[in-house]
């Protein structure tokens, strides 16, 4: 007498995606491109599917739907990480009165692109945290890929910030209270304790003490300076890396005259 939902994908995301990661791989950019804008179509159908089948699900159905709902929308996030990082390749090369004015337009087009790497990577957290016996290979594999090329990106705009000539400069641009992570943990932490300002600043220093391992290093001047989230994933990090993850959720907690 119980009907079970059997979850079949309706779109063709998989070879959509894998042609594009070729085109990509080949740096045949404009055909990379339009597939990229087609995945997301694909993609759009696919969460469709699942909204439909969610109506009619039970609560162990959902979990598996939810989880694959997830998984579809890293992936959405990711290409739209992909497209402007492809539409913005050409920038480094193209000319400019001077270095500093290349430079200033390279980082507005990085900061651009970063936030939807940054939900891709929040859509996996939550996979793994909220189903960890659904966390396979394939992934964590995905999750640490969008972890590297985080990295990667954030290492790129610690140089272009050095170029500045001003430490402090780079370091005060990583703080950001609106990243998906920062929010899910600071609502978490904060949310019984609205109006108590000293509570909550005790609690997310005692968070970030308990969650965030201290590593020295003697070059933390020219080292780079972790973005909150990749403190918050790794849970290590140097002083300046847990001033930046403190800072950033004492402002997501509406504290005020954070510096």
């Amino acid at each position: 007498g119980k009907c079970i939902i059997e979850y079949i994908p309706v779109s063709d995301f998989s070879s959509c995606y894998n042609s594009f990661n070729i085109e990509y791989t080949s740096k045949n950019l404009d055909k990379a491109l339009d597939l990229s804008l087609k995945c997301r179509l694909e993609i759009s159908k696919e969460l469709d599917n699942i909204a439909a089948l969610k109506k009619k699900a039970n609560n162990d159905e959902n979990k598996i739907l939810e989880l694959n709902e997830l998984n579809y929308k890293s992936y959405d996030a990711y290409l739209n990480y992909l497209y402007f990082k492809i539409k913005d390749i050409d920038i480094g090369s193209s000319n400019y009165r001077t270095t500093s004015e290349r430079k200033i337009t390279v980082v507005n087009a990085m900061k651009e692109s970063l936030p939807y790497l940054e939900n891709s990577i929040y859509y996996f957290y939550v996979i793994k945290n909220k189903y960890p016996s659904f966390y396979k290979a394939n992934f964590d594999s995905l999750f640490k890929q969008r972890i590297s090329d985080y990295e990667k990106s954030n290492l790129e705009l610690n140089k272009l910030y050095d170029f500045f000539g001003d430490y402090n400069y780079k370091f005060f641009l990583q703080i950001d209270p609106l990243n998906p992570l920062v929010i899910q943990e600071t609502d978490r932490l904060t949310e019984s304790l609205r109006g108590n300002e000293q509570k909550i600043k005790s609690v997310l220093i005692e968070f970030v003490r308990n969650n965030v391992d201290y590593t020295f290093s003697t070059n933390w001047q020219t080292n780079w300076v972790n973005p909150p989230a990749i403190t918050l994933i790794k849970g290590k990090g140097q002083c300046t890396d847990s001033s930046v993850l403190l800072a950033s959720m004492f402002l997501r907690a509406g504290i005020e005259n954070v510096g």
